[in-house]
């Protein structure tokens, strides 16, 4: 049963280190870093709740079905491609510094 929270707590301080960093860009950024840090932590919240129901919760969960969540919100075309791959930046730069926690 430790192991399990254990896991839990390692995904909430991960979640914590991403949602930390999204705020440090919406307080440092220019607009278009800050445009891109607010659409992302739209969709990072929903997703956060989503991995929260999962048996298993993972920052790898969490990151696929990110990954997921944006690529359905770009097929509607949501965003402009320029911004899509700043997004998609900007989550992979969020989710390996969030990785780095247990290492």
């Amino acid at each position: 049963m430790s192991y399990f929270i254990n896991i839990q707590q390692t995904l909430a301080d991960q979640i914590e280190h991403i949602e930390n960093a999204l705020h440090a860009v919406v307080g440092a950024g220019d607009d278009d870093a800050l445009f891109i840090a607010s659409y992302l932590h739209g969709h990072f919240d929903i997703v956060v709740t989503q991995v929260d129901n999962e048996s298993h919760p993972s920052l790898s969960t969490l990151d696929q079905c990110m990954q997921n969540d944006l690529a359905d919100a770009f097929a509607n075309n949501e965003l402009e491609s320029a911004d899509q791959v700043k997004v998609y930046a900007l989550w992979q730069q969020l989710v390996d510094g969030a990785s780095r926690l247990t290492a």
